[in-house]
């Protein structure tokens, strides 16, 4: 997971942590696999994509490599793809050890990344450090036993095991026993991510009527954000309030349903599919909304989450993995439960009705955010556990 040309969002938040680790002075080389990518699968948009990516780049004065390693495209396979990342890795690193001595190796998601830099770390006699970012936890080991005894493997193994929640810090000490565990949250770009002065002209910018009211979802457009709920939800509140739209940021991933459902529901003219937006469009799109709402059936830590608290937009989110560590139920936005469009019905109407407590959250949101989920914080954490690592 690393932003590109070809993806600029995918992974950004690691990107940043990146930068701000920079900003301390730390030195970092990003490598970012890519699955190997013939041309007799280009037929299928993902691996065209695959192939399409540069093999060198640079983002912000960050240099990064992607070498290509073998795949196998199916999940029941995922347990071994750390062996196979691995073995097409190992020359690419060999090469930059020459020029580049390294101290530390930092892997996002267990698997194949962290099984992967658990043997390079190895090889090399470095530490290896692995963050933990909610799928690799608590979806992926249940596919598979294999992936379920690689996963558990690389928590005990790993010098150091990062997660982005508590509550996914308690998952991971129940599948496994980590030598060392520390929670660090993500941050977030508050210089970019902030609430502008007039959103009015926002809504403008996007055809919508100045004096409505907007409901924003960001995300994958799958199940299992929560999608039909929201729109069955939203369908009911549109009937009895006036002047209200939703806008749905990300790539549909339901093979058309969404849109099917909002011509059943009959709210097409009260709804604005974006599909995927550069992340520096992001912001904009925050501050044409008064609500975010995120009715996820399982997550890690949403970064999402945080960039619209930052834009001062109260959250409607469910009572699920690290949502309640970012959103005190009745202070920044209310919790419910997945898979309750009953309840995202009477959330979302209890703000638009309450147009006073909605500005009182979203202003405590602004607040908590830039107390608690900086990547200034992020970095400083990650560098002090980078010095004890090497410390001894």
């Amino acid at each position: 997971m690393y932003p590109s040309d070809m993806d600029g969002a995918g992974g950004i938040f690691i990107h940043r942590h990146v930068t701000a680790l920079r900003d301390l002075g730390v030195d970092v080389k990003v490598i970012s696999p890519v699955p190997w990518a013939p041309r007799i699968l280009w037929f299928k948009d993902k691996w065209r994509s695959y192939g399409a990516y540069p093999r060198e780049e640079e983002l912000e004065g960050v240099s990064i490599s992607r070498p290509r390693y073998l795949v196998l495209p199916y999940m029941r396979f995922r347990g071994y793809s750390g062996w196979s990342m691995f073995v097409f890795l190992y020359r690419n690193i060999k090469r930059l050890r020459k020029r580049y001595d390294f101290d530390i190796i930092h892997a996002h998601t267990i698997t194949p990344d962290g099984h992967a830099a658990l043997m390079i770390g190895k090889y090399f006699a470095v530490p290896v450090v692995c963050t933990v970012r909610g799928s690799d936890l608590h979806e992926y080991p249940q596919r598979s036993s294999r992936i379920y005894t690689v996963s558990k493997m690389v928590l005990e193994k790993a010098d150091a095991i990062i997660t982005v929640s508590n509550d996914l810090a308690k998952m991971a000490t129940k599948m496994a026993t980590p030598k060392n565990i520390q929670v660090i949250y993500n941050g977030v770009d508050t210089a970019k991510f902030c609430r502008f002065e007039n959103r009015e002209a926002v809504k403008k910018s996007l055809g919508i009527p100045v004096r409505s009211r907007v409901i924003v979802f960001a995300g994958r457009c799958e199940k299992e954000k929560g999608i039909f709920e929201l729109l069955e939800a939203f369908a009911r509140v549109e009937k009895k309030t006036s002047d209200i739209y939703l806008l749905i940021i990300g790539a549909d991933h339901t093979g058309g349903a969404v849109k099917n459902l909002i011509e059943d529901y009959g709210i097409r003219d009260k709804t604005l599919l974006k599909g995927t937006i550069p992340h520096d469009e992001m912001p904009v799109c925050m501050n044409a909304g008064d609500i975010f709402v995120l009715p996820s059936y399982a997550e890690g830590m949403a970064n999402v989450i945080y960039e619209a608290m930052a834009c001062g937009l109260p959250v409607v989110t469910t009572n699920v993995g690290g949502m309640p560590e970012v959103v005190s139920h009745g202070s920044e936005g209310f919790l419910c439960q997945p898979k309750n469009s009953s309840e995202l019905e009477i959330c979302i109407t209890a703000l638009l009705d309450n147009p006073a407590l909605s500005e009182e959250m979203g202003l405590r949101a602004i607040r908590k955010v830039r107390e608690m989920f900086s990547w200034e914080t992020n970095a400083t954490k990650h560098s002090n556990l980078y010095k004890r690592l090497l410390c001894g």
